[in-house]
Formats: C-alpha cells, structure tokens, sequence
C-alpha cells in the first residue's frame, strides 16, 4: 500500500469517527423537541383534555 492510499484510509476513518455520534445527537434532538412541544400542549389544552376526558367518563359511568 502506497503513502497516499494510507493516507486516504487514515482521513475516511477520521471523517467517519468523526460522524458517529451526530445520529444520536439528531435523535436526542428530535425528542427533546418532541418532548418540549408535548409539555406546552399540555399547559395551554391540559384543561379542555381533562374536561373532555371527564365527560367521557362520566358516559361510561352512566351507561352502566
């Protein structure tokens, strides 16, 4: 193997060491944003989603 295919081998496993962890990173991205967006839904419709949960309860508690 000459000097420059080395080289070349030595820059590809560098430039792929390089890029192991950005997947994870992306997906610890996606679901912190995930997450983010979650909990704010949760502030501004948390009231209609539990009233809307308690009349659907309490439809069941009287079909019985």
């Amino acid at each position: 193997m000459t000097r420059v295919h080395a080289l070349r081998g030595l820059a590809a496993a560098r430039s792929w060491a390089g890029d192991a962890g950005q997947g994870l990173v992306e997906y610890g991205l996606i679901l912190g944003l995930a997450a983010l967006v979650t909990v704010i839904a949760l502030v501004f419709f948390g009231g209609a989603i539990a009233a809307a949960l308690s009349l659907l309860g309490d439809a069941i508690d009287s079909s019985r």
